[in-house]
């Protein structure tokens, strides 16, 4: 949603993450996960910027439009650590309808609109597909499905080493829950907050719209020391 927004602020057709966000990943780039999946791929910009921070690890660029398949084939061949996964992530290996906005961006399972069926899969399906085992890293542009996708990756958590997930201060779909309950569903299934950037306002009256959230273990250094310097 970030991306449909800052097309039409700044008029651009490709939408690169901002360095705010990549500032943030650089500081935990000793993670070195093998497996990153990209959730919400779009275009593979995300993926080809932190490709930069974790140059060897195997990325997975799960995108449901099929209008971004030919530019994700493309960008696959030209990255040989690039595995593009045609459909979204989920509880489990289903049929859901997807409800794809005119400009692609704003896509989501939102349950109206111009509905179209894609294929779900969950990540521990994709992992015993694939053989993986990880440590994974999960980058999350999901519009509002997160709890699905966490429900289907009940294996894949245990080894998972951080997330950055897009999150909401508004209910933009039936399955979205609020930033501040997903920081407490994220403590239960043994993750912290670290960091949280692109902040985004709303336009009619600059209350916060969303942000993106990295967590972290909960057990990472990083939150055994309690003091400020």
């Amino acid at each position: 949603m970030i991306k449909k927004i800052a097309k039409k602020i700044l008029g651009i057709k490709d939408y690169l993450p901002p360095d705010e966000m990549l500032n943030s990943l650089s500081h935990v780039s000793s993670l070195n996960p093998i497996v990153v999946y990209d959730l919400g791929a779009a275009e593979g910009n995300w993926s080809v910027n932190t490709k930069k921070i974790w140059p060897n690890a195997t990325f997975f660029l799960v995108e449901p439009l099929i209008e971004q398949k030919e530019n994700l084939k493309t960008l696959c061949l030209g990255n040989k650590n690039f595995i593009y996964i045609e459909g979204a992530a989920g509880a489990k290996k289903d049929v859901v309808n997807i409800s794809v906005s005119d400009d692609l961006d704003g896509s989501g399972f939102y349950g109206t609109g111009n509905l179209r069926e894609v294929i779900i899969y969950s990540l521990d399906q994709i992992n015993q597909l694939h053989q993986l085992s990880g440590p994974y890293f999960l980058k999350f542009d999901t519009h509002g499905y997160e709890l699905p996708i966490l429900e289907g990756a009940t294996e894949t958590l245990k080894n998972t080493v951080g997330i950055i997930m897009e999150c909401y201060n508004y209910q933009i779909s039936p399955t979205a829950i609020l930033f501040q309950y997903m920081v407490l569903k994220m403590e239960k299934l043994g993750f912290k907050v670290f960091d949280m950037v692109n902040l985004m306002r709303r336009p009619k009256d600059q209350s916060i719209w969303q942000c993106d959230i990295v967590f972290l273990r909960s057990e990472h250094p990083f939150f055994v020391d309690q003091n400020y310097q």
